[in-house]
């Protein structure tokens, strides 16, 4: 069954084109293509309104996604999610209007919740039921991070990237904002990272020139190596880090503050290491939409 899924983030736009099929073992997803295009809707979060040029931008970038699902040849509408931008903004219609305009499309706009439950179920989907069960996962987006630990517990809180950046925010003060999260550890397990701060990074420390999802998944980094990343990036230029890092593009500016942010929490959780998974949100999405038909039919 092909799907075709855009999650509508702070920082970037992403496409996600794959296969569900049921087998013995459970649901294989074989990715077709994905991609990705940054269009920073949350520039000037701080504002509480989402700006319309990054709307145009936004809008543009899923009508371009839309071109090349239709050369997949899916007939249904690809699901579109948003998150911590549009949840948060006093003006979401700005961009539902627009979609629905230029687009004819419906954006499903999702809690912090529901952002971390579909996050985990991607990020753990070819775990066993037993590793499951002790996974946990934490989401650095731009402008919010999620955390699942067993229980399930979902937790949400509206910091990623690109606020922590606008804000100038010190690892200080990241850890002031996280610290209910330590009385939430109550749980010991593999602790998975997902999004653009943590692939970007296992990227970066594995030396490509040229992201590769394969490359990144289930690479296990240590919290010092990330340490030594962070510090190696900081004084740097935006320019300065493009040069070094090409693969960085547009997230060269706020890759610091979302390392910040993957250091803090990797304290705060007790961990010297994370699990790097390029599946997320869509994935989980993608998923939970396909089972759902599957219990239908059965």
């Amino acid at each position: 069954m092909k799907k075709a899924a855009i999650d509508i983030g702070s920082n970037s736009i992403r496409l996600l084109i794959a296969d569900l099929q049921q087998s013995k073992t459970g649901v294989n997803i074989s990715v077709y293509e994905q991609d990705l295009v940054t269009t920073r809707l949350a520039s000037g979060a701080n504002s509480g309104f989402l700006l319309p040029e990054a709307v145009r931008q936004t809008v543009e970038a899923i009508a371009a996604f839309c071109d090349k699902i239709q050369k997949w040849e899916i007939e249904e509408k690809p699901y579109l999610l948003a998150t911590s931008a549009v949840r948060e903004a006093k003006n979401p219609d700005l961009l539902q209007a627009a979609l629905q305009e230029k687009l004819g499309l419906q954006v499903q706009i999702l809690s912090g919740e529901e952002e971390a439950w579909y996050t985990f179920c991607g990020a753990t989907a070819t775990l066993s039921p037993a590793a499951k069960e002790k996974a946990m996962v934490i989401d650095i987006g731009g402008g919010s991070t999620e955390w699942v630990r067993p229980g399930p517990i979902l937790l949400s809180k509206p910091l990623g990237a690109v606020k922590a950046q606008e804000r100038q925010m010190a690892p200080a003060e990241i850890t002031d904002f996280f610290a209910a999260w330590e009385q939430e550890k109550k749980a010991d397990g593999i602790l998975f990272a997902t999004g653009g701060t943590a692939t970007a990074a296992a990227a970066m420390l594995l030396q490509l020139r040229e992201y590769c999802r394969e490359a990144v998944q289930g690479v296990v980094l240590k919290s010092a190596d990330l340490q030594a990343l962070r510090d190696r990036l900081f004084p740097l230029s935006v320019v300065q880090r493009k040069e070094q890092y090409p693969l960085l593009g547009k997230r060269a500016d706020i890759i610091v503050s979302g390392l910040d942010i993957l250091l803090v929490l990797l304290r705060i959780l007790g961990k010297e290491e994370v699990t790097i998974s390029d599946s997320g949100i869509l994935d989980g999405f993608l998923l939970q939409r396909f089972l759902e038909k599957v219990d239908c039919v059965n």
